[in-house]
């Protein structure tokens, strides 16, 4: 099973608007946040895991059915004023820290490499499946490294994907998180 598991979202921006540099820091909770899980197996493909607590990337055999799981998540970046430069913007993942749930990262079937990408189509965290996922783009994806251990946390550099989504809001709509290598 190559698997990554994340619980906690927190994205940093240092942010420069006219001569004052100012950090925001955005942590959605589950009222305010928009995350979604997505899941490629075909019995699942049409329902919605909305609710769901992790942010996940997996590729497994179900039973023999071989599937994916995806994740999306979006921030609401509109306290950032248009006039701003974004100076650098980083993504804290958190480790799962239970092998509850989707459990934590594992590499039993090889490497979990992950990529990060913009996604740019919208979408609703209520209604989104596999079926309809949004769309992405590979323009400034981050890679997410391999994990050493199962609890293992990261801070990727979103800097470039934060600055897609400010000066293209038509075309961003948060984030995708997938295993680099879904086979």
């Amino acid at each position: 099973m190559k698997k990554i598991s994340i619980s906690l979202f927190l994205i940093i921006f240092y942010v420069i608007t006219g001569l004052t540099q100012s950090v925001l820091t955005l942590q959605p909770d589950p009222s305010s946040g928009k995350d979604a899980i997505i899941h490629g197996l075909a019995s699942q493909r049409n329902l919605n895991f909305g609710t769901n607590q992790q942010f996940v990337a997996n590729a497994w055999t179900f039973s023999g059915e071989e599937a994916q799981i995806r994740s999306v998540i979006d921030f609401d970046i509109s306290s950032i004023p248009v006039t701003s430069t974004i100076l650098s913007a980083y993504l804290q993942l958190y480790a799962w820290d239970s092998n509850s749930g989707m459990g934590q990262h594992s590499t039993e079937d090889g490497e979990n490499t992950c990529v990060l990408q913009r996604i740019t189509s919208d979408w609703n965290e209520q209604t989104i499946t596999w079926n309809n996922q949004p769309t992405t783009t590979v323009t400034n994806q981050v890679e997410i490294p391999y994990s050493y251990y199962p609890t293992q946390n990261f801070i990727l550099d979103v800097t470039k994907l934060i600055a897609d989504k400010k000066n293209n809001p038509n075309q961003s709509f948060g984030f995708m998180i997938k295993l680099k290598n879904e086979i």
